[in-house]
């Protein structure tokens, strides 16, 4: 079993990188949902199937919207999770790079 735990700084601007896709591929899809579901008003299609359809998709919507820090609800967890990498790769040569302690670790593990 490997107990070693070293941290890579190249894995986390890739993980940071990916958040980052992550968050740019919401945002696109949420927009797209928008504009798909303005264009249903519009459109002249009626009957209950519409208004199942409607009302499905506003719920798809609710839900992305919040993914999207919509809503009042803040930033969303991708804009979060990206800031959260930010900081730690702008400390990640403070700590672990500098760090006596964490060069003691390295030669332990």
């Amino acid at each position: 079993m490997d107990d070693k735990f070293l941290c890579n700084e190249q894995d986390i601007a890739d993980l940071k990188a990916y958040t980052t896709d992550i968050k740019n591929t919401l945002r696109t899809t949420y927009t797209a949902g928008k504009r798909f579901f303005s264009e249903l008003a519009l459109d002249e299609w009626t009957g209950e199937q519409k208004k199942a359809f409607v009302d499905f998709m506003d719920l798809i919507l609710q839900y992305h919207g919040r993914l999207n820090g919509e809503h009042g609800i803040g930033n969303s967890p991708a804009e979060e999770a990206e800031q959260t990498l930010t900081d730690f790769l702008d400390e990640f040569s403070t700590f672990y790079q500098n760090s006596p302690a964490y060069k003691e670790l390295e030669g332990i593990a």
